[in-house]
């Protein structure tokens, strides 16, 4: 009949430091799509491979006398990469292109040199090195134990509460 249902689930693990997305569809290759990382200023993307976004930045300030001082501040990355089950992955414009794809899933995450110690950024803290551990890490994993443990570690906190509002006296 021509219609395709496609399931889709979200959620940030903070076990694994990352934002999962699984996109998946009964139809066998069903999944076609470009994924990208966009930031107006102060970054550069590169598509590492097929599958590995990379973005690398840094704040850069003009002198203000009411917010602070101008000049390089803040450094962040971010890291995506996708894993497929069927078709293709490629690279075009550092842009992800998933083609004819049963399963996708993609992680991601994000990192500063923030140090919330110093209230300050800091230099030993390397974004970019520190992303790509947290995948490295995360890649070992299957998207059910990732789903799996993120639930577990959510359940832990939100099973702590228990909210009764009475019985229903219609009944």
């Amino acid at each position: 009949n021509g219609v395709t249902n496609f399931t889709r689930e979200v959620f940030a693990s903070a076990v694994d430091d990352i934002i999962v997305v699984n996109l998946n569809s009964k139809n066998s290759s069903s999944l076609s799509l470009a994924i990208e990382l966009t930031r107006n200023i102060d970054a550069v993307i590169n598509a590492e491979s097929n599958n590995t976004l990379v973005l690398d930045g840094q704040i850069i300030d003009k002198d203000e006398p009411l917010m602070g001082p101008g000049g390089s501040h803040m450094k962040f990355s971010s890291v995506l990469k996708v894993f497929n089950t069927g078709g293709t992955l490629t690279n075009e414009d550092n842009k992800i292109i998933v083609d004819r794809a049963d399963e996708i899933t993609i992680f991601l995450t994000a990192a500063t040199d923030y140090n919330v110690k110093k209230l300050n950024f800091d230099r030993s803290i390397n974004p970019s090195l520190k992303c790509k551990n947290i995948i490295e890490t995360a890649e070992k994993k299957t998207f059910e134990e990732i789903k799996r443990d993120h639930i577990s570690d959510h359940k832990r906190i939100f099973d702590r509460v228990e909210l009764n509002l009475g019985s229903d006296s219609l009944q």
